[in-house]
């Protein structure tokens, strides 16, 4: 579950999902990190994992209850990007502008 991002929140999350088509439908599952770090194109759907070569990664936070989500095209870039969003929402959390 996502917390809002408030001084009485214990922790903020940055959630890493990709948006991939099934069933003729384009859907956000939560991507699956590779024990070496990586990513290779896995989602988690229910309790089993698929390959999807297709999609795009997002990012997912929440801003004042609501839930937000950032387009990662690169790959590469995808840790970074969500590393540097939950640094970016600590801050704010704390008061930093």
């Amino acid at each position: 579950m996502l917390r809002s991002v408030d001084a009485n929140s214990p922790a903020v999350r940055v959630n890493l999902l990709k948006k991939v088509k099934r069933a003729g439908r384009w859907q956000f599952f939560p991507a699956v990190r590779e024990p070496n770090g990586r990513l290779k194109d896995k989602v988690r759907i229910g309790d089993r994992m698929e390959v999807h070569p297709e999609g795009v990664y997002y990012i997912e936070w929440r801003e004042a209850g609501r839930r937000v989500r950032k387009a990662i095209p690169e790959r590469e870039s995808v840790f970074e990007t969500a590393r540097l969003k939950s640094l970016e929402l600590e801050a704010r959390r704390f008061g930093a502008a």
